[in-house]
């Protein structure tokens, strides 16, 4: 006999007794006999009377203490009931939570791949911006020309791109004429690369869309500076730290940054780039700049010709028009500059400008209007005061 439950022997065997034990549920009688028992282990006759009471009077044998017994098992199994359906309510609300979770990851997935063009490998294209849907595709790990124009003469719903990129290939030389297939690109960054070539019409795809081209940290030394021009959109050209040495007339109407510093490029020639507002030369082998090349270019505020092996300044060197501007011409071998070699420029007249005024030979070839950025005369400056400080 199950701990706490009632047998027949507890019971009186006649009809009324039989009828009441069956609706408390003594041993295995069904407790639908009796309409108001409501909750398991909790049983009211339809009087209201407590089973065990001794106004019960259709039991004469039946014993609290078990029925007790019985209301604390039922009780503790209908507690475990509870549980596990909070449980299973948990589970679930866990499960829509991971799903929405996976939902948002399927939709930045399919970002990633529309509009993207399909068989890529092993470049990877990336959607940069989800208002715009701009893509980038990187070819980093291309290891041949013939990849690279294998890839872009794929199937291309969406040819425009925002960018290419190639980081640290030791594979491409050279970029030629048709590589880039009929893509187009607002910008290119080929950087910390084996490329020594950038071969006329490469990227003649992009001539009406590119508006920044970034080489730097590569062992270019061939590019054509001629087709330039050509690029009605092009801003910002940064071909920094490579293995230049020379280049023609450069000509750009929308031209606005130029930066070629750290090339061995031994002249410059700047024909005709109305926009042209940063200038940087640093640590190239220029040792001569031709009178005139850097005039012209009213917007054009900042110069930098520093670690260079210039040695003089010709009269009309350098014009500056714009009401603000910089000239570097720092740890250069200057011997001499004629007067009106460097016109519209405020000095920054710190320990930098020491050498020229301290020196009496230079300072009788500036400019009579010559003045710091403060705006004071360099002609008022003391010498005794730059020699005791710098």
């Amino acid at each position: 006999m199950a701990e706490g439950l009632l047998t027949e022997s507890d019971c009186q065997t006649d009809s009324e007794s039989q009828t009441g034990c069956a609706a408390v549920a003594c041993g295995p009688w069904p407790l639908t006999t009796v309409p108001s028992l409501w909750s398991c282990g909790l049983w009211e006759w339809e009087t209201g009377l407590e089973c065990g009471s001794e106004s019960l009077r259709s039991f004469k044998s039946c014993k609290s203490p078990e029925l007790s017994v019985v209301s604390e098992v039922r009780i503790q199994k209908k507690m475990e009931k509870m549980v596990h359906h909070i449980c299973v309510l948990l589970a679930a609300l866990i499960c829509c939570f991971c799903c929405g979770i996976l939902a948002i990851e399927d939709k930045d997935q399919h970002l990633r791949e529309l509009p993207c063009p399909p068989d890529i490998q092993p470049c990877v294209c990336t959607v940069i911006s989800s208002s715009t849907m701009a893509m980038e595709m990187d070819c980093s790990s291309v290891t041949t020309n013939d990849e690279l124009a294998s890839i872009f003469s794929g199937e291309f719903p969406f040819p425009d791109f925002f960018s290419l990129v190639i980081n640290n290939n030791n594979y491409l030389t050279t970029i030629r004429p048709g590589d880039l297939g009929p893509a187009t690109f607002q910008e290119i960054h080929i950087l910390s690369s084996s490329l020594n070539t950038v071969e006329y019409s490469s990227f003649m795809s992009s001539y009406d869309t590119l508006m920044n081209l970034n080489i730097q940290d590569t062992s270019l030394h061939s590019f054509p500076f001629h087709e330039i021009t050509l690029f009605t959109q092009l801003e910002r050209l940064y071909l920094q730290n490579n293995q230049l040495v020379g280049f023609p007339a450069l000509t750009s109407s929308t031209l606005k940054y130029l930066y070629l510093n750290r090339n061995p490029i031994n002249g410059i020639e700047l024909n005709s780039l109305p926009l042209l507002e940063d200038l940087d030369l640093d640590n190239t082998a220029i040792t001569y700049i031709f009178p005139g090349t850097m005039t012209g270019m009213p917007h054009l505020d900042y110069i930098d010709l520093s670690y260079n092996g210039i040695e003089s300044l010709e009269s009309g060197t350098i014009i500056l028009e714009s009401s603000y501007n910089n000239v570097y011409l720092y740890n250069n071998h200057l011997t001499s500059i004629a007067e009106g070699a460097l016109v519209g420029n405020r000095l920054d007249c710190g320990c930098e400008i020491a050498w020229l005024v301290t020196n009496s030979t230079y300072m009788g070839q500036l400019d009579d209007d010559a003045a710091c950025s403060s705006g004071q005369l360099v002609s008022d400056l003391d010498p005794d005061m730059y020699e005791a400080i710098c």
